[in-house]
Parts: structure tokens; C-alpha cells; sequence
């Protein structure tokens, strides 16, 4: 009987890894895509979510999946359908709501309900939508809310206040030692990064952000 088990086990295994590759594939169609986002795993529903060729009726139908990370994966794609963001805009988990307050195809009316959200988190990640309406981004959060975003965020969040044109030079210094090179990157590239972070960046274990803080400083 655990013989029978562990086949099973690695079968399933293989089946996992089969239908992750394919969810990571950018050649894999819209039907095949709809089918593994009824898969067990919520790992490749994720996946679905994620790729860029599913369409907005399996986005749809993920936006109320059982796993928070799905519909975190739902919340940050931009083709997910209005109605479905408006939803997600009022989930229960932050991260997922932070997905949607930095989506631009949020409807206005769900940013603007986003930026009274009860976690300060959620309320700053809206002023980081450059599709916010007005009446979202005025929304006041406390000034440290956005150091601690950057410091404990998604990596997709950190990269959004890196690239965000109205990111201060703390918060730009704070994320030139962040964990991904993309982030670090975007810091490098940030026309208000002080010139002690680019010197800081400049001898970067990566050369895609040393090369940058070159540029920079030519500009």
C-alpha cells in the first residue's frame, strides 16, 4: 500500500510540474489555460492568473477562488474585468486589496473606496496609482506608512514606490538596499535618488544597476 502511495504521490508530483510549466509557457493557448484554472493545485491556479493570454471569463471565475494568493494573482493582472476588481476591492485579505488599489484598471469608484480602507497599507498603495482619480489620492496616510511598505511589501510593490515619480529620497535610500536587483534598478534610474545612494549603488553586485547609476549621474 505505501508503495501504491508514493507512485501516486509522484504522479501527482509530475502532473503538478506539467501543468506549472504550461502556465508559465507564453505560447500556451486560452482554452488550455481555462482548463488549468480548475486545477487542485493552487499554485497553478496562481500561475493562471498570472499569464497574460487568459481570458477575462477565467478571470473572472479565479476572482473568487478559495486561495488568497489566486486572487492576489487576479488582482494585479490588467486585462481582469472591472466588475471583478471592483469585487477584489473588497476582500478580505489586504495583499489582495493592495493588488487591486495599485491595478490601473480598477474602477475609480473601488479606488476611491480603497483609499478609506481600514490598513494604512491599502490606503497609500492607491496614491501609488497613477490611474487614482483625485478624490482617491487625497485620502491623508501617515508618512512612515510608506517606509514600511517598502520595507516589508510584495517585491511588485516595492518595484511600484521605486518607479512612483513622487517616492522621497529616504524611502529611494531605503529600497537601494532591497533583496531584488529590479527594485534597486528602479532607485538607480529614480531622477530624486541622492547622490550618496547611486555612489551606494554604484559598486551593486549587479550590473544591470551599476550601469544605470552611470546614467544617472551623466544626467
Amino acid at each position: 500500500m505505501t508503495n501504491n502511495t508514493n507512485i501516486c504521490d509522484r504522479i501527482d508530483l509530475a502532473l503538478t510540474r506539467i501543468h506549472l510549466a504550461l502556465t508559465h509557457s507564453t505560447t500556451t493557448d486560452a482554452d488550455t489555460l481555462a482548463s488549468l484554472a480548475t486545477d487542485s493545485d493552487s499554485d497553478v491556479r496562481a500561475a493562471v492568473a498570472h499569464h497574460p493570454s487568459t481570458t477575462t471569463i477565467t478571470l473572472a471565475s479565479l476572482a473568487t477562488d478559495s486561495d488568497g494568493e489566486v486572487r492576489e494573482a487576479v488582482a494585479r493582472n490588467p486585462s481582469t474585468p472591472a466588475a471583478a476588481l471592483s469585487l477584489l476591492a473588497s476582500d478580505g485579505e489586504v495583499w489582495v486589496r493592495v493588488a487591486a488599489a495599485l491595478n490601473q484598471s480598477t474602477p475609480a469608484e473601488a479606488l476611491v473606496r480603497l483609499a478609506s480602507d481600514r490598513e494604512d497599507w491599502v490606503r497609500i498603495t492607491v496614491a501609488l496609482n497613477r490611474a487614482a482619480p483625485a478624490a482617491a489620492v487625497l485620502v491623508p496616510s501617515p508618512a512612515s506608512t510608506l517606509a514600511a511598505l517598502a520595507s516589508n511589501g510584495r517585491g511588485w510593490v516595492r518595484q511600484a514606490i521605486a518607479a512612483h515619480p513622487a517616492t522621497p529620497a529616504d524611502v529611494l535610500a531605503l529600497l537601494a538596499t532591497d533583496g531584488e536587483w529590479v527594485v534597486r534598478y528602479l532607485v538607480a534610474i529614480h531622477p530624486a535618488t541622492p547622490a550618496d545612494t547611486l555612489a551606494t549603488l554604484s559598486s551593486d553586485s549587479d550590473g544591470s544597476v551599476r550601469v544605470a547609476t552611470y546614467g544617472a549621474a551623466r544626467s
